[in-house]
């Protein structure tokens, strides 16, 4: 009797190890991740334009350059599940004006992975609280005008993730899908002698983000530690 009692009790300890050692080696071996995105973009778009006396000539073709980069820094709450801060920077000519569009922002965001069966993809959900400082520049005809333009908002941005290493992933997004921004934009003539009103702009938008787009695709990758 006494020997089952033995037994019974090594073989309890030994599945209570086996079952703490399957359990170990499912929790995530990496807490912490860091890491970066980059995206660039061209589009093009088509302006009237007019003589010295005001009158239609044709059309020009205009071209835009984007490019953007975001660093990322998270922490893994839970096998599937991170939390983190990010920063980014944005910068995008402005051939009406010829002068750059610049931008840049820090945020917060929550992320969790949705594995694609039991393959190494998987699919990312942030949920991004950000804000942004932008200034840029816009010609409305009779002068130039230099906008500043700052702005916060809450995101759902989606991803796919592919995991290279164990302590490696490779990163894809089209962007931010669907949100609410506040924005306020104050515009003032810039370069000019005749002495234009400031023009100031409050909004609210809540929707599809407008700029979720082949245009807005980045790439990137994070390295777990």
């Amino acid at each position: 009797m006494k020997k089952n009692y033995l037994l019974s009790a090594f073989t309890a300890t030994l599945l209570l190890a086996t079952a703490s050692s399957l359990l170990a080696q499912e929790a995530p071996h990496k807490k912490f991740f860091v890491g970066a995105s980059f995206g660039v973009s061209s589009t093009k778009s088509e302006q009237p334009f007019t003589d010295g006396a005001g009158n239609p000539r044709g059309m020009m073709e205009l071209k835009s350059t984007d490019w953007h980069v975001a660093p990322q820094f998270g922490w893994f709450l839970r096998e599937r599940f991170a939390i983190g801060v990010e920063g980014f920077y944005r910068r995008e000519s402005n051939p009406g004006a010829n002068l750059p569009t610049k931008s840049i922002g820090a945020g917060v965001f929550g992320r969790l992975l949705v594995p694609v069966w039991s393959s190494r993809f998987s699919i990312y959900n942030d949920l991004v609280l950000s804000g942004a400082r932008i200034l840029g520049y816009t010609h409305d005809g009779t002068a130039l005008f230099q906008s500043k333009t700052n702005m916060a908002g809450l995101y759902y941005r989606p991803g796919l993730q592919f995991r290279l290493k164990s302590n490696i992933n490779l990163l894809a997004s089209m962007g931010n899908v669907f949100g609410y921004t506040y924005r306020v934009e104050k515009k003032d003539a810039f370069g000019s002698t005749i002495e234009y009103p400031s023009r100031k702009n409050t909004s609210h938008t809540v929707g599809f983000y407008d700029k979720f787009s082949i245009n807005s695709f980045s790439i990137g990758a994070n390295f777990l530690f």
